[in-house]
């Protein structure tokens, strides 16, 4: 582990199998430290955007919704 933060490796104990506390603090990391995700509710409020999103493509996609060119 450096400078505090965990890597993946951290999260592996000496069998190959992941530490399911480790690997919970890394991914709350990973969260904070690439997306400034720190809470619960800005999980939330993510997935929701991204869901609307993804949403919003597949009816762009959808060629009944596009005009007749």
């Amino acid at each position: 582990m450096s400078e505090g933060k965990l890597t993946y490796s951290d999260i592996i104990d000496e069998d190959g199998k992941k530490i399911p506390s480790k690997h919970a603090q890394y991914l709350r990391q990973l969260l904070k430290d690439e997306y400034g995700i720190e809470t619960e509710e800005q999980l939330d409020e993510a997935i929701e955007e991204n869901r609307q999103e993804l949403l919003s493509l597949r009816t762009d996609d959808n060629p009944a919704n596009r005009e007749a060119s």
